[in-house]
């Protein structure tokens, strides 16, 4: 394979500028149509324009963007020059952004006009304008830099750049979501060298007849979802940008460019699959569907299949930050796979990493036995940016990343995945997998989407609770989702309490908030006299 003997993602880079034709078409966005030749020319203005404005090896340098393709210019560049980008999430409160920044001391926050003022007003009050530079994109009214400018005025030539090595710090990536203060993990440049050869086994074969595969993106470029999209591009394929996060625009982007592939988080294809004017956009050119962030229920598997009739390939990959995105993988090439319990994970080939699974005494146990899954390789990160304490939480006994995931090995090497402990559910002595429980829920017709929580009870020790989110063409009761679990659960893992809701709380990465669930349901049982739902 291909990417096997690179060891940084520079040298991915090069080959990438060796191999995939300059007419190559690998962005599509509204404005137009975007060449690797137009690619890779605007990598070298920008890193030009770095250079120029006195960016170098070791430097932080904070973007805060919506999906656009001067993203890939802009960590290309920085990697390039051996900086350091940090993505910063939009949808973060200003005073939190400018706080990480002040915190990992990034002397330049690149964003656009409309996003600076407030950004440099917060700034003013924490007295920090003369530290940090906010720069935008294009031309503004706020005496900010303005990059455009920069762009053009800079040399056609080849910049020097510093070779990078593999341990080179690469990128800061939040392993914490986009509230309160994340945690940065410090992503080296053979970490990311690592994420190009895992995609590659996700996508293959990438050409789907005689064309590279063309993809609407619905993943963030804010998360680390910016590794596996970026090396997608790298392998000479096509991503389709949207303007917004819209169910209408992503099926319209698809009808327009006769997309041959969807890519998008599963809380956001489950929107997609009930959204009510599907029927009025042609979709039968998709022919795959890419996915990860969080887990893909077999029974909202299936809808998409009817919704993109011609689907003959799905991959969901298992990742974290502290893996710089996938490590495991389920993966549908025939139709018998798609039976195959979507929680069932391998690891992805070729990706030198290893993995145990250990009870509380950190021993390994036996197959079939739950435990925390553990990794060590070249995909796991070294730890934490300046945060010793939880670098030595997690990452122990020479390497190994404890991942906080519960999970379970069948001999033939396959992963289950059972869920975050510490949202494992502990009741009556008994360890429940509320993953088990709410992927049980969606098999009901009529059932969209399930969340299922542990509540602190004096008697069970946790209550099992069920949030349901039901399809409004099916009249769902409590009652008839409590017979179903019966007929089909062990009893101990049957809900004490189902509630029936038009919304399930999600994170801004589109993971469910099983904390917010959880701090609901806790004031809601305060004010009950028992916890059964009749």
């Amino acid at each position: 394979m291909i990417y096997t003997n690179y060891k940084t993602f520079n040298d991915i880079l090069q080959r990438a500028d060796s191999e995939i034709p300059v007419s190559q078409i690998i962005i599509s966005t509204d404005s137009g149509n975007i060449t690797f030749g137009k690619f890779q020319e605007k990598i070298q203005i920008y890193t030009w324009a770095l250079l120029k404005l006195g960016i170098s090896k070791g430097i932080h340098v904070g973007y805060c963007l919506p999906n656009c393709p001067e993203i890939f210019y802009l960590v290309c560049a920085l990697n390039k020059i051996g900086a350091i980008a940090v993505p910063i999430h939009p949808q973060m409160p200003v005073q939190a952004k400018m706080g990480i920044l002040a915190r990992i001391r990034a002397p330049f926050m690149i964003t656009i006009s409309n996003m600076a003022p407030e950004m440099t007003a917060v700034l003013d009050k924490m007295r920090m304008s003369d530290k940090i530079v906010i720069m935008s994109l294009e031309k503004n009214e706020f005496g900010l830099v303005n990059l455009g400018e920069t762009f053009s005025t800079c040399s056609g030539e080849k910049p020097e750049t510093p070779a990078a090595q593999p341990d080179d710090p690469a990128m800061l990536i939040s392993s914490s979501g986009t509230t309160g203060i994340p945690k940065f993990v410090v992503v080296s440049q053979k970490n990311m060298a690592a994420v190009v050869k895992a995609t590659y086994p996700m996508i293959e074969p990438i050409y789907e007849g005689n064309e590279p595969l063309s993809t609407v993106l619905a993943f963030p470029l804010c998360t680390s979802a910016i590794f596996p999209s970026i090396s997608i591009l790298l392998m000479g394929q096509k991503l389709i940008l949207m303007n917004d996060f819209s169910p209408r625009t992503f099926l319209s982007l698809i009808d327009k460019h006769k997309a041959t592939a969807i890519a998008g988080p599963p809380g956001y294809l489950q929107n997609v699959m009930y959204f009510p004017n599907s029927a009025n956009y042609n979709l039968n050119s998709v022919k795959r569907i890419f996915s990860g962030m969080d887990f893909l229920p077999n029974s909202s598997l299936q809808i998409l299949k009817k919704k993109f009739p011609n689907i003959n390939r799905v991959a969901v990959g298992y990742g974290l930050a502290e893996t710089c995105s996938m490590v495991l993988a389920w993966i549908a090439k025939k139709e018998e796979d798609f039976n195959r319990p979507t929680r069932l994970v391998s690891p992805l080939k070729d990706v030198d990493n290893k993995f145990k699974i250990v009870d509380k005494n950190d021993n390994e146990v036996i197959d079939g036995e739950p435990g925390e899954l553990c990794i060590r390789g070249e995909s796991v990160v070294t730890g934490y940016f300046q945060n010793d304490m939880e670098t030595k939480k997690a990452f122990r006994n020479g390497g190994w990343l404890y991942t906080g995931d519960r999970a379970s090995r069948d001999k033939n090497g396959s992963i289950q995945l059972l869920g975050r402990e510490k949202f494992a559910i502990k009741r009556g002595g008994r360890t429940v997998s509320p993953v088990t429980i709410g992927e049980f829920l969606t098999k009901k017709k009529g059932v969209l989407e399930a969340a299922v929580i542990g509540v602190p009870h004096e008697l069970y020790g946790e209550m099992i609770w069920a949030y349901v989110r039901g399809d409004k063409n099916h009249n769902i009761t409590p009652g008839e989702l409590n017979r179903h679990c019966r007929e089909g659960l062990p009893s101990y893992m049957v809900a004490d309490v189902i509630k029936i809701t038009d919304s399930i709380p999600k994170t801004k990465a589109g993971k469910i908030d099983n904390t917010a669930l959880i701090e609901s349901a806790k004031k809601e049982l305060s004010t009950m006299n028992g916890g059964k739902n009749g």
